[in-house]
């Protein structure tokens, strides 16, 4: 970086972008955002009907004072979430970073929240180990590689490269979710509170009704599936409806915890009035998988815990809409 640095000086690169041609501007704001050696005054009137990925990029670099330029980057990001696979727009990972973090701090109000979808499941896995994240300066949203890498889609630079930042500015984000039913308490407890804060906020995710109630918006409909499936994999569960050769776990805090919430949810007298008929489905599997890859069961389901209404219950939940039905194996059913 610093022979790098030893190249240019700030007179040269002031001359190149006042040519307002977008292909070197398009490399000097690159330049800037990798290396952080220039602070261009740019705005994209000064080049001549910029390519959108030049606009976007000119956004992250752009240091003037300027009140609309927020509205730009959070509309720039949220035409993402409905554009096609073939016309999402493609910038490198470190402008994503760069306009991502310009939208800091998340809200639950900000129409940002889809972005939680973009993060692997990988992360959610209990072995999970944070990896260096680059570069070393005062970058909020940050990379696990130093490389320089090819344009893009959002989804994909997310997945691949920036999602431990953006998973942390949610944990943020969801610290203001107060009304989950998930609420451990010692005195009645078997066990203690789960201690990874992962597992904690999927379980306050999964227990709150606000977090129940967006998912009635058609964009927002997988954010709780994928909160349950988040929840499976930190379980160390199989993706398929039930896998007859899931090991079996001892009882244990974390297992406790999980149990216990997805049970008071399923056995919830508002559950088919505040709930999608998928997400239901989707809760009772995983309830089911749980429970049967656990030992012993937990001391708030008895043997006899099955009872008459509660099979009604599963019941209604399995056969509703007959969804389930038509996409199950024989023996599964």
């Amino acid at each position: 970086m610093e022979r790098f640095s030893e190249m240019f000086n700030h007179a040269d690169f002031d001359r190149m972008a006042m040519t307002g041609q977008e292909s070197i501007i398009d490399r000097l704001i690159r330049v800037n955002l990798r290396f952080g050696i220039w602070y261009p005054y740019l705005s994209g009137k000064k080049i001549d009907r910029p390519s959108t990925e030049t606009y976007a990029e000119v956004l992250c670099a752009n240091y003037s004072y300027d009140y609309s330029r927020t509205d730009k980057i959070a509309n720039l990001i949220k035409a993402q979430f409905t554009e096609s696979p073939d016309t999402r727009l493609c910038l490198q990972p470190i402008v994503w970073a760069h306009l991502l973090q310009k939208l800091l701090p998340f809200t639950l109000e900000s129409g940002l929240i889809l972005l939680f979808l973009m993060i692997p499941l990988s992360y959610w896995c209990a072995d999970y180990k944070p990896p260096p994240l680059f570069p070393k300066n005062d970058m909020k949203i940050r990379s696990i590689s130093d490389e320089d890498h090819h344009a893009v889609s959002l989804q994909t630079a997310i997945y691949y490269h920036l999602y431990p930042d953006i998973v942390d500015a949610f944990f943020e984000c969801f610290k203001h979710v107060k009304d989950s039913i998930f609420c451990p308490d010692p005195a009645t407890n078997e066990f203690p509170a789960p201690q990874d804060p992962r597992l904690l906020l999927l379980l306050t995710l999964a227990g709150s009704p606000s977090i129940q109630k967006m998912v009635i918006e058609p964009s927002m409909k997988e954010l709780f599936s994928q909160v349950l499936r988040n929840i499976s994999t930190y379980m160390g569960l199989s993706e398929s409806l039930l896998d007859y050769e899931t090991p079996s776990f001892e009882l244990d805090s974390n297992r406790y915890a999980v149990l216990k919430l997805l049970y008071m949810l399923l056995s919830s007298d508002d559950l088919h009035t505040t709930m999608m008929g998928d997400n239901q489905r989707t809760m009772l599997l995983l309830f089911l998988q749980v429970l049967s890859s656990t030992t012993p069961h937990p001391c708030f389901l008895p043997s006899d815990w099955c009872t008459p209404a509660i099979a009604s219950n599963f019941a209604q939940i399995t056969f509703e809409d007959q969804t389930w039905t038509l996409f199950s194996d024989p023996i599964t059913l």
